[in-house]
């Protein structure tokens, strides 16, 4: 721990980083509920974009 950052910034921080891990574990769970895969509700957009250009058709 650096000496030169303030107490009251090291708790916030700690703070952020357990309110992140809370978070990914409530979407794991979530995910699970609803019946996909932890990896799907990561990252939904994987399975949503086409893999050609082609396929999209263009406004």
């Amino acid at each position: 721990m650096p000496r030169n950052q303030r107490p009251s910034f090291l708790k916030r921080q700690k703070e952020q980083q357990r309110k992140a891990k809370a978070e990914q574990k409530r979407d794991a769970r979530r995910a699970r509920r609803r019946g996909n895969s932890v990896d799907e509700e990561l990252n939904p957009e994987a399975e949503a974009m086409p893999e050609n250009d082609e396929a999209a058709p263009e406004a």
